[in-house]
């Protein structure tokens, strides 16, 4: 009986191991830059490697544009607005070792009361 009652939870375990991604390896944004016009540096920290890669839409376009890395750490990276950006709203992520974070807003209104 004790046997089957380690092994059940042995068994558990392994399979908590190989087969959930624990939630602190999800790559985030949490701190950014809130507004940024071209060829202005942005500032992104999150939950990322320092080798993750920075991207951004603008406006409604379809097609990403690789942000130009300034500066690059664990957890944070400033990035730069490429001058020949038009000023819109900008969608900005990061992708690092084949995931891809969710997007966050530059320029994006904000409701103040």
């Amino acid at each position: 009986m004790l046997h089957r009652h380690v092994l059940l939870k042995l068994t558990i375990c392994l399979l908590l191991l190989l087969g959930i991604q624990p939630v602190w390896a999800q790559l985030a944004l949490f701190n950014t830059t809130a507004t940024a016009l071209p060829g202005q540096a942005i500032s992104l920290q999150g939950n990322f490697s320092p080798t993750a890669k920075a991207f951004m839409l603008v406006g409604n376009a379809n097609t990403p544009t690789p942000l130009p890395i300034l500066t690059q750490s664990a957890n944070h990276l400033a990035a730069q607005i490429p001058a020949q950006t038009p000023a819109d709203l900008y969608q900005v992520w990061v992708e690092d070792q084949g995931q891809r974070s969710p997007a966050v807003w530059i320029n994006q209104a904000q409701a103040h009361h």
